[in-house]
């Protein structure tokens, strides 16, 4: 009896899988082609943003979610929270964010405005120079407190 029981709990949840399979491909299409295009259209703020993970040599980065380039980015999934636990600065609530899946498959270089070489110096001074206004904040913040 029990087996049957099982048997038949594992055929309806195979079936309901089968049922949901192709909405779920679609759905994975759907969301990839959003975050490329959010990714062809991004503005010289957000880009900033994303070179945050170059200069900063990291996969999960702290960054304010009340930013308007990291809620955009946020929006289009091209930036996930990696945690729920934050912290709170004079910047805004800040949380770990960590560039998503499917978006660092289609980022590149070139589209950050990343140099495909090591960079000059005088690239090196640029780069540093625009970097997101919150990030001495948030480093400030980080040393102070330990995170």
């Amino acid at each position: 009896l029990a087996f049957l029981f099982s048997s038949g709990f594992i055929f309806v949840n195979g079936i309901l899988w089968l049922a949901t399979l192709p909405r779920n491909i679609v759905r994975r299409r759907q969301r990839r082609r959003l975050i490329k295009e959010g990714i062809e259209r991004l503005d010289y703020a957000e880009c900033a943003v994303l070179r945050e993970f170059e200069i900063q040599a990291q996969n999960v980065v702290y960054m304010p979610t009340t930013d308007t380039s990291v809620i955009s980015l946020l929006n289009n999934q091209i930036l996930i929270r990696r945690s729920n636990q934050g912290f709170d600065a004079s910047c805004g609530p800040i949380f770990p964010l960590a560039i998503s899946a499917d978006a660092r498959g289609l980022l590149t270089p070139s589209a950050i405005g990343w140099p495909l070489r090591d960079p000059t110096p005088a690239e090196r001074d640029r780069l540093l120079t625009s970097r997101p206004p919150f990030t001495r904040e948030v480093e400030r913040h980080r040393r102070l407190f330990g995170y």
